[in-house]
This record gives C-alpha cells, sequence and structure tokens, in this order.
C-alpha cells in the first residue's frame, strides 16, 4: 500500500562580508558561535514564509540577503569568517551541517550543536499532505528512469537538461509546490535526484506516493 508523504525543502545560502583584524579569544568564538546558530531560528524569518510573500523567488532572496547582512552584522572575527567561507564552498546542504560541526567545534573547543541550523539544511520527510491550497506542478517517474512533466519526457542521464526545463517550468508556473507520481518499480535513487535537483531550484513542498521500503532507502540517500 501506498501512502502519501510530504517533503519540505528549506534552503539558503550566505555571503561572507567583511574582516576582522582584532585578536580573538576563545570566549568570543564561542560568543560567535551562539549567535550564528539563533541567527537560523525560523521565528526570526517568518516574514519571508510563501504565505506572507506573492512570489516565492522574491521571498527567497529577500530571506538570503537579509540573512547575509545579519551574518555581516554580527559575526565580525576573521576566524569565524573563514569558516563561513567555506561552509559556502560546500555543494550539498546535506553536507553543510556535519561540516559546520566539525569546524565550529574546533574553533571553540567544544561540542557545538544547532538544531536551528539543521533544520535550515535539511530535507524532513513527513507522512502529511501540505499542498492542498497549492498550485502543485506535477511530475511523474517512469520504471525506466525518466521523468514526465506536461509533455515533456526527460531520461534520468540528463541531469542538466531536467534541471533546466524543471527552473523554467517552476519559475513560469510560481509554484513552491511539486506533486511526484511513481511507477511500481521506480528506484529510490531516481526520487532522490529529483527530490535534490528541486531543493536547489527553491522548491519547498514536495507531495509523493511511496512504499515503507522506498521510503527507507530514499532518507539514507538523502542523508548521505
Amino acid at each position: 500500500m501506498k501512502r502519501i508523504y510530504s517533503t519540505t525543502l528549506l534552503l539558503v545560502s550566505m555571503f561572507l562580508l567583511g574582516c576582522s583584524s582584532n585578536e580573538n579569544t576563545l570566549e568570543t568564538f564561542q560568543a560567535e558561535a551562539d549567535q550564528f546558530c539563533e541567527l537560523h531560528n525560523p521565528e526570526l524569518w517568518s516574514d519571508f514564509s510563501p504565505e506572507n510573500q506573492q512570489n516565492t523567488y522574491e521571498s527567497e532572496s529577500g530571506l538570503y540577503d537579509a540573512l547575509d547582512l545579519k551574518i555581516s552584522e554580527t559575526i565580525h572575527t576573521s576566524e569565524f569568517k573563514f569558516i563561513i567561507t567555506e561552509l559556502n564552498q560546500i555543494e550539498w546542504r546535506r553536507q553543510l551541517y556535519p561540516a559546520a560541526i566539525e569546524k565550529i567545534s574546533q574553533l571553540i573547543q567544544s561540542d557545538w550543536k544547532c538544531p536551528f541550523y539543521e533544520q535550515f539544511y535539511s530535507i524532513d520527510l513527513q507522512r502529511v499532505s501540505n499542498t492542498e491550497t497549492q498550485t502543485s506542478l506535477n511530475i511523474a517517474i517512469t520504471n525506466h528512469g525518466s521523468y514526465v512533466f506536461g509533455s515533456k519526457e526527460i531520461a534520468g542521464s540528463k541531469p542538466t537538461l531536467l534541471r533546466n526545463e524543471l527552473e523554467h517550468l517552476v519559475r513560469q508556473s510560481n509554484t513552491s509546490s511539486v506533486i511526484i507520481t511513481t511507477e511500481s518499480e521506480v528506484q529510490a535513487l531516481a526520487i532522490s535526484k529529483l527530490m535534490l535537483i528541486l531543493g536547489e531550484i527553491g522548491v519547498q513542498n514536495v507531495d509523493l506516493e511511496i512504499d515503507d521500503k522506498t521510503l527507507i532507502e530514499l532518507q539514507e540517500l538523502l542523508a548521505q
């Protein structure tokens, strides 16, 4: 039996501004680590939710700009800014939190954990449908690994073409929601490839029909 799962993709980018020439203490680094974590508290960014914006992409752009500004106003040590620069160079979102833990913990010489940061850069799978009030883009995945939306069918071996077409469709339809349907033998790898692209282009919600075995495989792939 298939069930409905919903995926929330929360995604954001950061840019480093300025530098510091002051001599820094361990206490300063620890304070900045706490502040850096708090900057990713979702409660600070409720004004940028899609429900409060006419355009999803304008909402995300405004969120990124506002976060960049807050970081530049809050983080002043060159050591911490260097860590942020290194994090900016990480390509995959799922690698951000483990990398941040390692780098920041090393700087502050104690364990750094930040649920806010983890949530900001994570993909959460929930057995809830939240697309009822949204206009959604429908995508089907075939057993032979192709992705079908509208009159388009793109082979899974052409990720650049798939990304370009999806980005065009999402921007054209101004939607932050996608419904994925799959044929019976679709592999979790084909689903994960699609979900990663959707996250990169700003889609926030994905509903899909999937069995429990494939869900477990999908979660493992997305966590790598």
